[in-house]
């Protein structure tokens, strides 16, 4: 505990210290240029102090980090429609608070404990009017595909990508991705994930329309281009032709803001994600939100459904499931907000792995235009028959608490 103190007064100093630089370069540009100026292209970072722990109330193995890093970027000026773009990744353990082994849980080291340090983005751009065409290393927004940004690091793809906004007020994307960087980018480099998608990789569509007043639309299909994957038999050099796990994804969501008057509105947002696996059950989810927004509060309610087989998202798996769940969010200008989260999830299979109450707590204040300060709360309370049947081995999961403690600082 000694430990979660000191770290906790390391992020109060920075904190404070960021705000007498606030106050002292109110008008620093955002982003500093490269070393022979901006007509050689620009230099970015996005740094992160950030400090991890998931605090177990059974057998379990507690993980704990405290980590430095981020991402170095430098764009080139565009050059007849032509941009080249290249981004170091790392996240570093700081000092001697924590091992690595104990870093491990956190997913801000590797596997075997080595920091994470890689070329995270290579890329090659190019613009003609409304289109824009990417090749490389890069990170990508969509439903599905996206960034991630869990841990200190995101997640990013070797993809290939095509966007068009020829169509007012819609954007049309194409893309091809084989090969990512996991959670929080854990990877340290790329990894096909063959077991998942097969060789080949996958191919997507994604369109968003925002062509109405207040209503906005978005759909995503991601498909995998081979069922199958190559593995050496264990001990041999003999090749195996195995069955990927995932033949698609599907997902789409609407939102609409319902208008009652002048101070009082309501907006609304459905979610629908589908697996089609080769050789499972298919899985469907669904999901809804509602917020009612004030000058000082926001109240959100929220409820899910997971049907048939788990799905999964991009990362991780969800077993079928039903939840519930609702959220105070209390803001203070542009600088402030601190949320206050209840969810309940009640498992719909025998295995009891998602089980469990959740109490979360949110704070972000926003110390100036380049930097950020967050501190999140994450208190899971497990079923009593979820932990009893961990326990016997045969399913289930503990109790859990994660404390993620964040200083952010972009230029």
């Amino acid at each position: 505990m000694k430990k979660f103190y000191w770290v906790a007064f390391v992020s109060f100093l920075f904190v404070n210290a960021n705000d007498i630089d606030a106050i002292v370069n109110k008008r620093a540009p955002r982003h500093e240029t490269f070393v022979y100026g901006e007509e050689n292209g620009t230099f970015s970072a996005t740094l992160k102090l950030f400090y991890m722990a998931r605090i177990y109330d059974g057998n379990q193995t507690d993980s704990a980090a405290f980590n430095g890093g981020g991402i170095f970027k430098y764009e080139s000026k565009t050059f007849h429609g032509f941009k080249l773009g290249m981004a170091y990744y790392g996240s570093h353990r700081i000092g001697g608070l924590y091992t690595r082994d104990e870093g491990i849980g956190t997913f801000m080291l590797q596997k075997n404990g080595d920091d994470i340090h890689f070329l995270g983005e290579a890329y090659l751009q190019y613009v003609v009017d409304k289109t824009k065409f990417k090749i490389g290393r890069q990170q990508l927004v969509t439903p599905i595909l996206k960034k991630i940004e869990e841990r200190l690091l995101p997640t990013v793809y070797q993809a290939a990508t095509v966007k068009n906004k020829d169509i007012p007020k819609t954007l049309v994307e194409v893309g091809y991705v084989n090969a990512f960087t996991g959670f929080g980018s854990r990877l340290s480099g790329f990894e096909k994930n063959e077991r998942m998608w097969g060789d080949e990789g996958v191919g997507y569509i994604y369109i968003e329309n925002k062509s109405f007043k207040r209503f906005s639309v978005r759909a995503q299909y991601v498909r995998s281009l081979s069922d199958t994957y190559m593995r050496r038999k264990k001990g041999t050099q003999t090749l195996l032709e195995k069955k990927a796990k995932i033949k698609d994804y599907r997902y789409f969501d609407f939102k609409y803001t319902f208008l009652f008057n002048k101070n009082i509105h309501l907006r609304t947002k459905v979610q629908y994600l589908q697996n089609t696996y080769y050789r499972e059950p298919d899985a469907k989810a669904l999901r809804f939100i509602a917020t009612v927004p004030t000058s000082k509060i926001n109240f959100i309610i929220e409820w899910d459904r997971i049907r048939g087989n788990h799905i999964r998202p991009w990362y991780g798996r969800l077993e079928p499931s039903s939840g519930k769940g609702c959220s105070i969010v209390f803001k203070h200008n542009r600088k402030f907000r601190l949320k206050f989260r209840y969810l309940r999830v009640d498992t719909l299979t025998e295995k009891y792995i998602d089980d469990f109450v959740e109490y979360s707590v949110n704070l972000k204040y926003k110390i100036d235009h380049r930097s950020t300060f967050r501190t999140i709360v994450n208190i899971r309370d497990q079923s009593s028959v979820a932990e009893k049947l961990f326990h016997e081995g045969k399913g289930g999961r503990e109790d859990r608490t994660d404390i993620r403690i964040v200083y952010s600082w972009n230029f």
